[in-house]
């Protein structure tokens, strides 16, 4: 990213994060210069605690790249920079290097790592026999799999394109994910296609905007919503590739397959 990239995204930007990247970069330099004193061996134990009390559940404490600051990954996929076993100060923002006139984003690398591990794990603690699978007629190439909410407008077109996949070899499985939650309307409607007769044609009947008789029965979308939850899904669809990486939103057939690497 060129640093004149980099000043504009931060205009577009600047009403949406929680810290001004200017502000990131004053906190930066004041730290390097050691106007503040830091403790570059403070347990992680202590700052798990401090930031507990704050109402963050760290995950993992690190050192960061620099001196006197770790680096915090904490639940939701969220990731802070704090200064001291005591979390007096503390950081929200993304973390850049510079190299040569490029900014490499390091906590953009880190949360891509970590949910690329998170969700190969999880995934492998899912049956396909719990997903909703729709498998081309002839050679599957890849699979993937799609958190997916009924009544989202980018899943039902997703959906929509179902045969274009399959044309390509693509075998698509869903993951329950209804975005308003276990309490919802469409998390209702989710329940009653994973507990139909047919649930591939339910889902694809809901995904059209029809309605479908309300069924109830042991099922697993409200796991798999957590499962969703707990690797940082926050948005429909988000398609998980193999070996864990996630391309949040809907994707043509052809731009799938390039990302796949067909």
């Amino acid at each position: 990213m060129a640093l004149s990239a980099l000043r504009a995204l931060v205009t577009r930007r600047r009403k949406l994060i929680p810290l001004a990247l200017a502000a990131f970069a004053a906190q930066v330099a004041t730290i390097a210069h050691g106007d503040e004193e830091m403790s570059e061996d403070s347990p992680a134990e202590a700052i798990i605690s401090c930031l507990d009390e704050l109402g963050l559940v760290a995950l993992d404490v690190q050192p960061s790249p620099i001196a006197g600051l770790f680096e915090v990954e904490a639940k939701g996929g969220v990731f802070v920079y704090v200064q001291g076993a005591d979390c007096r100060h503390l950081i929200a923002g993304d973390l850049y290097e510079r190299r040569g006139d490029q900014l490499v984003g390091l906590t953009q690398a880190k949360r891509s790592a970590k949910q690329r591990e998170r969700l190969s794990k999880a995934m492998a603690t899912v049956s396909v026999d719990d997903m909703i699978v729709f498998g081309p007629k002839s050679e599957t190439r890849a699979v993937v799999s799609v958190f997916t909410d009924t009544d989202c407008g980018y899943c039902r077109k997703l959906h929509a394109l179902m045969d274009d996949y399959h044309a390509l070899g693509i075998e698509v499985r869903y993951l329950a994910f209804p975005r308003a939650g276990v309490n919802s309307l469409t998390y209702d409607k989710m329940v009653s296609a994973w507990c139909a007769k047919d649930p591939k044609a339910a889902l694809t009947a809901l995904k059209r905007g029809d309605r479908i008789p309300s069924k109830t029965c042991v099922n697993p979308v409200s796991e798999q919503y957590a499962i969703g939850q707990e690797v940082g899904i926050t948005g429909t669809p988000a398609i998980v590739l193999e070996n864990g990486t996630v391309l949040p939103g809907f994707l043509e057939a052809d731009a799938l397959a390039a990302q796949i690497g067909l």
